[in-house]
C-alpha cells in the first residue's frame, strides 16, 4: 500500500503515482528557485518602498519650507505695505510743507544759488529726526531764504532746546521769520555767530531773549555796534533768563560796553559774558570796573584784544578788590598794558577777595 506520508510531494493529481526519489529532489530545488526570486522580488519592493517613503518625507521637507517662505514672503509684503502708506503720507506732507514755503519765499525769484542752497536745506530739514534735541546748520551760506526754510520747519521738532545757525550770512529778513517760531519753541542755546544780523536785528534779539527761556546766545561776528548792544542791555535789565552772552569780534565800543555794564548792576543771572575784540578800550574798562563793584552774578568775563591799557588795569583791578563772585578774567591780546599793570594783576589775583580769582594775560 502507498505511504500517506508522501502523498503531499507528488508533483500531479494521480494518487497512483509511484513517488521517484529523483524526480522529488528536482521539484525541490525547483521550489527551492522560486523561492529565492521570491525572496528578491520582496528585497526589491521593500527597497522600492523605502525609497518611496524617504521621497515622501523629503517632500514633506520641501513643502513645509516653501510654507515658511510664503509666510516670509507674506510678511514681507506686509511690512513693504506699511513702508509704502508711510511713504505715501510723507510724501504728502512733504507737498503740503512745499506749499507753505511757496507762501512764505518765492523761489522763482532768487538767484540760481539761493534756490539750490535753500531747496537743499528743505531736504536735509525733511531726512532729520524730529525728535532730536539738536538743529544744526553751520557755514553751509543758506541765507535768509535758508533762514525762512528753517523757520517753517521748526514747528515739526518738538523736542528742539539747540538750534545754531552760524556761519549762514543772515540778515535781517531771516531773523525776522525766525523769531516767531523760536519764541513758540523750548530753546535754551541758540547760536547765531557769524552772520549779518547788524544793529537792525537787535530788537528783534531782544524780544526773542526776553520771550523765550534761551539761557545761552552767540551772536559773536554779527556787525554789533553800541547800537545794538544799547537794546540789548536793556533786555539784561529785566527778567531774562539769560545766563550766557557772546558778542565778541563785534563794535560794541564805548557805549555798548557802558549800556551792558549799567545792566549788570541790576542783572544776577548773568553768569558768563565775552566782549572780546571789542575796541573799549581804558573808556569802557572804567564802566567795566564799576560794574563789578556792585555785580554778584557773573563768574566769567571776556576782555581779550580791546586795547585795553595800563589806566584801564588800574580801574579794572579797583573794582575787582570789591568783588566777591568773578572766577575767570581773561586780558590777553591786550598788548599795550606795560610791566607795571602785570605785576598789579599778579598781585590782585594772589590777594582777591574770593582767593578763586583767576587772571589771564
Amino acid at each position: 500500500p502507498k505511504s500517506p506520508r508522501h502523498r503531499s510531494f507528488i508533483p500531479d493529481d494521480d494518487d497512483d503515482a509511484i513517488l521517484d526519489p529523483i524526480q522529488l529532489m528536482q521539484h525541490l530545488r525547483n521550489k527551492e528557485s522560486q523561492l529565492a526570486l521570491l525572496v528578491i522580488d520582496y528585497d526589491a519592493l521593500s527597497a522600492k518602498f523605502k525609497t518611496t517613503d524617504d521621497r515622501e518625507k523629503v517632500l514633506i521637507d520641501k513643502v513645509a519650507h516653501q510654507k515658511q517662505t510664503i509666510y516670509a514672503l507674506e510678511d514681507e509684503a506686509e511690512k513693504r505695505r506699511v513702508d509704502m502708506e508711510l511713504m505715501r503720507e510723507e510724501f504728502a506732507s512733504a507737498k503740503l510743507h512745499v506749499v507753505r514755503l511757496q507762501n512764505i519765499i518765492d523761489l522763482k525769484n532768487a538767484s540760481e544759488t539761493a534756490r539750490v542752497k535753500s531747496w537743499d536745506v528743505f531736504r536735509r530739514l525733511y531726512t532729520l529726526d524730529q525728535e532730536s534735541d539738536e538743529l544744526a546748520f553751520e557755514n553751509v551760506k543758506i541765507g535768509d531764504e535758508g533762514a525762512m526754510i528753517v523757520s517753517s520747519s521748526m514747528d515739526a521738532f518738538t523736542a528742539l532746546t539747540s538750534l545754531s545757525l552760524a556761519g549762514n550770512n543772515i540778515g535781517l529778513r531771516g531773523i525776522d521769520a525766525l523769531s516767531v517760531p523760536l519764541i513758540e519753541t523750548k530753546l535754551r542755546i541758540i547760536n547765531f555767530s557769524h552772520n549779518w544780523l547788524g544793529d537792525d536785528a537787535a530788537p528783534t534779539l531782544a524780544v526773542v531773549i526776553k520771550n523765550t527761556g534761551v539761557q545761552t546766545i552767540n551772536l559773536s561776528s554779527n556787525r554789533i555796534s553800541c547800537e545794538g548792544a544799547v537794546v540789548l542791555a536793556r533786555v539784561l535789565e529785566g527778567d531774562a533768563q539769560l545766563t550766557s552772552l557772546k558778542l565778541e569780534d563785534n563794535r560794541v565800543g564805548v557805549r555798548g560796553i557802558q549800556a551792558l555794564s549799567q545792566a549788570l548792576l541790576v542783572n544776577t543771572s548773568l553768569s558768563f559774558l565775552s566782549i572780546k575784540q571789542n575796541q573799549i578800550g581804558d573808556y569802557g574798562s572804567t564802566s567795566v570796573a564799576s560794574m563789578l563793584r556792585l555785580n554778584q552774578g557773573l563768574t566769567d568775563l571776556n576782555l581779550v584784544a580791546n586795547d585795553i591799557r595800563d589806566a584801564g588795569i588800574r580801574e579794572l583791578c579797583a573794582g575787582l578788590a570789591e568783588n566777591f563772585t568773578l572766577r575767570n578774567l581773561r586780558l590777553l591780546n591786550n598788548d599795550n598794558m606795560g610791566p607795571a599793570s602785570k605785576k598789579l594783576l599778579v598781585t590782585m589775583q594772589q590777594t582777591s577777595v574770593s582767593k578763586k580769582l583767576r587772571i589771564y594775560f
